[in-house]
């Protein structure tokens, strides 16, 4: 797992779509889906649940997606402190 799959995880969750997310990221869709599925294989566990047209975040897609807000937050919020600091 790296920071770029649990970024696309976050713009999946808030999209509800892996096109949206792919947009929202200058991604392709099939680029999307490609890291989430990666995702999914390394924990050997799914994050969404695919039903009609639309997502299902799961238990463990949840966890990760609030994984993802503290650690991608602490970033954004860092990056800001050390600009600030020049």
């Amino acid at each position: 797992m790296d920071l770029r799959q649990l970024e696309i995880l976050r713009a999946v969750a808030e999209t509800g779509s892996f096109t949206a997310a792919g947009h929202h990221l200058h991604l392709s869709q099939s680029a999307v889906s490609r890291q989430i599925l990666m995702l999914e294989e390394e924990l050997d566990e799914q994050v969404f649940l695919r039903v009609g047209g639309g997502l299902k975040i799961t238990p463990a897609g949840q966890a990760l997606l609030e994984l993802s807000r503290r650690v991608l937050d602490d970033i954004e919020a860092t990056r800001a402190s050390i600009v600030e600091a020049r």
